[in-house]
């Protein structure tokens, strides 16, 4: 590739990336925009964890789960930023059923509470998660009347 290609390249990712509104036509898929985004845009420095760590805690030991991981931050096993927690489902004793992680504004998906643990200190959720591994789980939902 020449490095006139390859600027034009990186100029079009620019583009896509900070595009505010774009249509179905000029992106073909939700999953192609959102990974645009999420590789042009600027995220809290990564913070190196250990998943079984001891200042990590698992979900069902959570006095109450649906307060406490409000609009908690995702992070991978790469420390990096994958997504929001939008919504906790509890079971009738309390302790989380699932975990809605946004990935972007429009697209969620649920989530096991066991493929998480909590910094409470933080207020951070991490997985063993990566973004691609989330954006593959079945049961994505994305929001009725959301522009794509």
């Amino acid at each position: 590739m020449t490095a006139r290609a390859l600027l034009l390249t990186a100029a079009s990712f620019v583009v896509l990336a900070s595009t505010p509104a774009m249509t179905q036509e000029q992106v073909p898929s939700v999953r192609q925009y959102d990974v645009t985004r999420y590789e042009w845009t600027d995220y809290p420095p990564v913070y190196v964890y250990r998943y079984e760590g001891p200042d990590l805690r698992r979900l069902y030991l959570l006095a109450d789960p649906t307060h406490q991981l409000a609009k908690a931050p995702v992070e991978a096993p790469s420390g990096r930023f994958v997504g929001r927690v939008r919504n906790v489902e509890t079971a009738p004793d309390g302790r989380p059923r699932r975990i809605e992680v946004a990935l972007n504004r429009v697209v969620s998906v649920w989530v096991s509470p066991d493929r998480f643990r909590f910094d409470p200190e933080d207020h951070v959720l991490f997985t063993d998660l990566t973004r691609e591994d989330l954006w593959q789980m079945p049961g994505a939902t994305v929001e009725s009347g959301a522009a794509l």
